[in-house]
């Protein structure tokens, strides 16, 4: 396959990972909000903030140094990964130990101490999980990951429906993700084993050249992702600690809403990490156009969601989240603003790490955590929720702008405001039909919907947002389907 052939199919099995693996994640949010209520809704998305944090504190970004090293010497892999994964397991039970730590310290009530616990290991299993996802994804068997992630989230979607149904409240949610996530890494052990020949009965390597190696690429990159995860939660914990539980529920309703939107510019992310670290040994000019490029559909896609949480909060809160929720459709308007920005920073920590400028990310996200934190402390005290959301919507902008700016010395200079003004008219025209029919009965609202979708693409087409060049890489792309094909039904040869 041609790299276009191999994105295009990649691209295909992420969008289909990001649509049907998001839509399910974010069905288990929404079955998590309705069995529990606002109240136990908001501790259960503190237990989530908390997990996710030690989460990626363990990873400490090993995870994309082994993706990136994988890319570059594909002869290694069984090093590469053995070594990886017995260096994880080190992590773990550090962080392990750091999170017991953190509990007795923190001024939470015994049973969230436990809960915390219970769902902070559960998360920590998941790194031997990644750690399979890498190989999948150096080696650009996206199908496999894709499946994967998405049968992930069916497990978790069925067993919360049992359990919740059968009355197990917080504490069967949290023993429903610590399953599934059980499920998922005896899974990926599965399909590595599958697709690649690897040494039976090793789950151990003592290399300490490469866990030196490993470790001092990984420190910057592990520390800036580390702060990007808590920068996500920033706002969950300051809201647990300064105002009331049920203003934490309203805000946790429509920002899990906000991070399931995000999830598929982050699927979508895993695709262009290696064809980024080949463009970056090969050309930085091919680097740059596919950079430019990579923003533009982002910045695409991400423009009809910000017009259904502008035009729509209402249907979108009811449908999703239950009438109790209703207080928060101006939280949603407001965080609807950031959807952009936030999927567009998606693409900068692939970008840094691929450069090896990982100390740049770090340095970006450290002043703007600082300036969040005293921002969202500020805002949250004056206006509740509310001044959450902005804090949200100042920050995630911010951060995209810096992050930008700061690869200009790289030459890697980002045309979007030609862009981003071609757009505009159609961003205007979709937001606006969708916004006369906001009143209207769901049937109605989904012909709207179809038809401003249409419209949408329809200007942006007749505007030329898409060059030559572009289409016909679209083109050719589409033609994996084919060689996809091929390549698992290969055709007999002839007998003479």
């Amino acid at each position: 396959m041609k790299q276009s052939h191999r994105i295009a199919k990649n691209a295909a099995f992420g969008i289909f990972a990001a649509v049907m693996g998001g839509g399910l994640q974010f069905v288990s949010i929404l079955i998590v909000a309705r069995f529990l209520g606002v109240v136990d809704f908001g501790i259960f998305s503190y237990l989530l903030a908390f997990a996710s944090v030690f989460q990626f504190i363990a990873d400490f970004g090993l995870s994309n140094i082994l993706i990136r090293e994988i890319a570059r010497r594909p002869d290694e892999l069984e090093r590469l990964l053995l070594g990886a994964r017995s260096l994880m397991w080190i992590f773990t039970g550090t962080t392990f130990l750091l999170m017991l730590v953190i509990l007795l310290c923190l001024p939470l009530e015994i049973e969230i101490q436990r809960l915390s616990l219970v769902m902070g290991v559960g998360y920590l299993l998941l790194l031997q999980s990644v750690s399979y996802v890498a190989v999948l994804r150096a080696t650009e068997n996206m199908e496999y990951n894709a499946i994967g992630f998405v049968v992930h989230k069916m497990v978790l979607v069925g067993l919360l429906i049992v359990v919740l149904w059968l009355h197990g409240g917080l504490w069967g949610a949290v023993w429903c993700h610590f399953s599934a996530n059980l499920f998922q890494v005896f899974y990926y052990r599965l399909m590595v084993g599958r697709c690649f020949t690897l040494s039976q009965g090793k789950w151990f390597l003592w290399d300490l050249p490469l866990w030196t190696f490993l470790i001092l690429e990984t420190l910057p990159l592990g520390a800036s992702l580390g702060l990007r995860q808590i920068s996500w939660q920033l706002e969950i914990f300051l809201l647990k600690y300064l105002v009331a539980p049920v203003a934490l529920g309203l805000f946790s309703g429509p920002y899990r809403f906000l991070m399931g939107l995000t999830l598929f510019s982050a699927v979508l992310t895993g695709p262009l990490f290696p064809m980024f670290v080949r463009l970056a040994n090969e050309s930085r000019e091919q680097l740059a156009e596919a950079y430019q490029r990579s923003v533009k559909w982002f910045y695409l896609m991400a423009l009809p969601l910000v017009a259904a949480c502008i035009a729509w909060p209402h249907t979108i809160i009811i449908l999703l989240l239950g009438k109790s929720f209703l207080p928060s459709v101006p939280a949603l308007r407001l965080l609807g603003l950031a959807v952009v920005p936030l999927f567009l920073s998606a693409l900068y920590p692939v970008l840094y790490s691929t450069l090896h400028q990982s100390g740049r990310y770090l340095a970006a996200m450290a002043a703007v955590l600082a300036g969040r934190l005293v921002l969202g402390t500020w805002l949250i005290v004056r206006l509740n929720y509310l001044g959450a959301c902005l804090s949200v919507v100042i920050s995630e902008s911010l951060l995209f702008l810096v992050l930008a700016n700061n690869l200009k010395n790289l030459d890697l200079r980002l045309e979007w405001i030609r862009d981003m003004l071609r757009s505009i008219l159609p961003f205007i025209v979709m937001t606006s039909v969708l916004y006369l029919a906001r009143h209207e009965t769901i049937l109605w609202q989904v012909v709207a919907g179809t038809v401003a979708v249409l419209a949408y693409g329809g200007l942006l087409w007749r505007l030329k947002n898409f060059s030559d060049k572009e289409i016909r890489l679209i083109q050719e792309g589409a033609d994996f389907v084919r060689l996809y094909l091929e390549g698992l039904f290969p055709k007999r040869k002839a007998h003479s």
